[in-house]
């Protein structure tokens, strides 16, 4: 089995997926970005959706840019730049599955939420749209939480968006059954705390389920990305709850 591609040239350390993802999100022909990283934390993959009047020399321009500011070269395999084919909105990256609520399949009781990806795409008045996949059941589903471009509220964003995705989710299983599934997931609060000599991003949840209310609360790491790190422990928060109401 053939190894995954490295990049060709050292990475520094500012070069992890959030601060990658931001610096291209803001250049002005490019409407959403993909990062993403090996086990190691460094990037690996970068999937850009160009807007339809950018010019075909972006996948140049984006290379430059990384090797310039990051000392990051990659692969053309690693590097990917796509044009929308109409005027419809962009969509995260190609390939997602569209939800499908008319037709839910039974969900498998193997399933947990899966992560599959986050985008900032870059709006007017300094705020950005943050969107996070997952997948469940074998359909991808996508949250949208638009927000200041700013670091704490991107990071709620990443939380929050999270949690719209799973309650996509959870709507689209309504006729799976006989018996409906609504269900409510609110933020109530992120913060990172430090413990052991190690910082970790602290979440809460408040759910509901008919007239059941609940407190969940996941962490995990912060790692190199807090934003990933935010999403991760939501799904840590609450994935086991949600799939005890969907299964």
């Amino acid at each position: 089995m053939a190894a995954n591609p490295q990049p060709t040239s050292s990475e520094t350390p500012n070069s992890t997926p959030g601060v990658v993802e931001r610096l291209l999100g803001s250049l002005e022909d490019v409407g959403a970005v993909r990062v993403m990283a090996g086990a190691d934390g460094l990037v690996r993959t970068v999937e850009v959706q160009a807007r339809k009047e950018a010019p075909r020399g972006l996948t140049e321009k984006i290379g430059e840019l990384l090797e310039s500011e990051f000392d990051l070269t990659l692969d053309p395999g690693q590097l990917r730049v796509t044009w929308p084919t109409d005027d419809l909105a962009l969509t995260p990256w190609a390939g997602s599955t569209p939800e499908s609520p008319t037709t839910p399949r039974v969900p498998d009781p193997r399933s947990r939420f899966l992560y599959r990806g986050r985008t900032v795409e870059p709006q007017a008045e300094g705020k950005v749209t943050v969107r996070v996949v997952l997948e469940w059941n074998g359909d991808l589903y996508e949250g949208t939480v638009e927000a200041m471009e700013a670091v704490q509220a991107r990071f709620e964003a990443s939380a929050e968006a999270t949690l719209r995705a799973m309650q996509r989710a959870a709507r689209a299983s309504t006729g799976s059954s006989e018996k409906p599934h609504p269900l409510t997931l609110d933020l109530t609060g992120i913060k990172v705390v430090e413990a052991f000599g190690q910082e970790y991003v602290l979440i809460g949840v408040e759910a509901q389920a008919d007239q059941n209310r609940v407190r969940l609360a996941g962490t995990t790491g912060v790692g190199r990305d807090p934003e990933r790190a935010a999403v991760l422990a939501t799904l840590q928060a609450a994935d086991r709850w949600v799939r005890g109401r969907l299964l």
